[in-house]
């Protein structure tokens, strides 16, 4: 692997997101808190919970892949929720969850925005990425701009089976619901900016997989105000959406929001979505990561990337990418054979 891929593998996805064909389809490596506390055997809860172990175990998986991986806080569904009063629960293996406390429209109106100073693990996330960028930020980027949907964050706080059946017996609830945890997803974005350096916060990422759960008319009456909301009040940023569910249903939705750029799962049919949004999205996926990166050969994973990329990479739109986050485990040979794949198969 070249040393200086990633700048050049930088510029072919900007070329990608812009609809033009670069001289070679690019990748991206999607990595987070349980494959890189594996990669660097660290344990998963010491990851989250320690800004030196979490910038020490990024920047060892940084170095591996060239810098093709990124620096950033990594806290899980954790910041959001905790933010507006959710207890948030560790398993013994570090995994985080949230507990469910939004019982009715009261609870709803008791929330409130709080100061981002004392916000539970948002507060922490923030630290921890002031911790980042003073130890490494003049070098090395720190990535900030991420937040979970607020369709997602409400979901959790009221317990999802019962969030899902409000959408048809008490949309009332829903809708106020999100708008707190909306306002709260405003906050935390402009928070970010004003805390990255001048000209760098250019980048909005969304991820959102309990998106999928609804259907089409669901999602523009309920999810696709809240997307436009968050990307139409950074109009300079990049507009990235994360879906790693099964968002077929939803496809148009996602072209509706204006996203730029969607990474998606596996079970989506890559050439349906190139068919159906492809010329107003760029799209990121979808070699499986559990049967072809994780438990695949190298020769499984080739045969992959080569079918995304017949199937996707005209007229460009296109980066290849695991159909959600890399699985703990991974093998590094398989990741590489991702790249390999692509760069042998990616050619203009």
């Amino acid at each position: 692997m070249e040393k200086d891929i990633a700048p050049k593998n930088w510029k072919r996805i900007n070329t990608a997101l812009a609809f033009e064909e670069p001289d070679q389809v690019p990748f991206f490596l999607n990595v987070n808190g349980p494959y890189i506390a594996g990669f660097a055997k660290v344990e998963l809860k010491e990851y989250y919970h320690s800004p030196e172990i979490m910038l020490n175990a990024q920047l060892a998986l940084r170095q591996r892949f060239n810098g093709l991986t990124p620096v950033m806080p990594d806290l899980s569904i954790a910041p959001e929720p905790s933010a507006l009063g959710a207890e948030i629960k560790w398993s013994a293996d570090g995994t985080p969850w949230v507990i469910p406390f939004i019982k009715g429209e009261e609870d709803v109106e008791r929330l409130e925005i709080p100061d981002v100073e004392n916000a539970g693990y948002m507060t922490k996330s923030l630290h921890t990425y002031r911790y980042m960028f003073e130890k490494v930020g003049h070098e090395i980027p720190v990535v900030f701009g991420t937040t979970h949907s607020p369709w997602g964050v409400a979901a959790l706080m009221r317990g999802t089976s019962d969030f899902l059946a409000d959408v048809i017996m008490n949309p009332d609830l829903v809708r106020k619901l999100l708008r707190k945890t909306t306002d709260l997803s405003l906050l935390w974005l402009r928070t970010m900016e004003k805390s990255a350096p001048p000209g760098t916060f250019r980048r909005i990422l969304i991820w959102d997989d309990l998106a999928s759960f609804v259907s089409l008319k669901q999602f523009r009456e309920f999810i696709l105000p809240v997307y436009e909301e968050i990307y139409g009040s950074f109009p300079r940023c990049e507009r990235w959406y994360h879906n790693d569910a099964n968002a077929t249903n939803i496809l148009e939705g996602i072209a509706e929001a204006a996203v730029q750029c969607f990474h998606f799962g596996y079970e989506v049919d890559i050439g349906y979505a190139k068919d159906k949004i492809g010329k107003k999205v760029c799209l990121m996926g979808n070699v499986p990561p559990l049967t072809v990166l994780r438990n695949g050969t190298p020769e499984d994973v080739y045969r992959s990337v080569k079918d995304i990329i017949e199937r996707a990479s005209k007229r460009g739109g296109l980066i290849v990418a695991a159909g959600g986050y890399l699985d703990e485990g991974t093998p590094e040979t398989n990741i590489e054979a991702m790249i390999e794949a692509t760069e042998k198969y990616g050619k203009q």
